[in-house]
């Protein structure tokens, strides 16, 4: 299935779910689920579980699956933005105030749901946080939506 601005149109309105988004990442793979999961480094029948919604993929795989299939993790978590991976043209100086606020966001929806994640993760969580914020200078810590971030820190553990 080739990949059109229609495609990824249709996809956004009819992904509600994570199994709807990763079935939507095999289909416009080019692969086949088999040849999908294999190049993630998964057993075949645990694509079909995270597709079908019988299990939900927690970070690393969810981070895995969205690398393998070139589409923006937090649109895979959340269902948010653009399927689409954009990468930055031009690596920006590093902004202390949004990583701080980032870091922070990441420590407080972990708290509230009682998690404790590993440095690795909870640097993971924070770098998709600090991107959206550092993107929006006008948007810091008081703007950002918690449900999404206690939807990441869900995944992670």
């Amino acid at each position: 299935m080739e990949k059109t601005q229609e495609n990824v149109r249709d996809s956004k309105e009819n992904s509600d779910s994570i199994a709807q988004r990763v079935s939507y990442i095999v289909e416009n793979s080019g692969l086949s689920l088999n040849a999908f999961a294999k190049k993630c480094g998964f057993a075949e029948s645990l694509i079909r579980k995270y597709s079908s919604g019988l299990s939900t993929p927690g970070l690393v795989y969810a981070a895995r699956i969205a690398q393998v299939g070139n589409v923006n993790l937090n649109w895979l978590a959340t269902g948010e933005g653009e399927p689409n991976k954009t990468e930055p043209a031009v690596t920006a100086a590093l902004d202390m105030e949004a990583l701080e606020a980032a870091i922070a966001l990441t420590e407080e929806a972990a708290a509230s749901v009682g998690a404790k994640l590993t440095p690795k993760k909870k640097a993971y969580i924070a770098s998709m946080i600090y991107e959206d914020i550092a993107d929006t200078p006008e948007k810091r810590d008081s703007d950002v939506d918690m449900t999404n971030v206690v939807r990441l820190v869900k995944l992670a553990v």
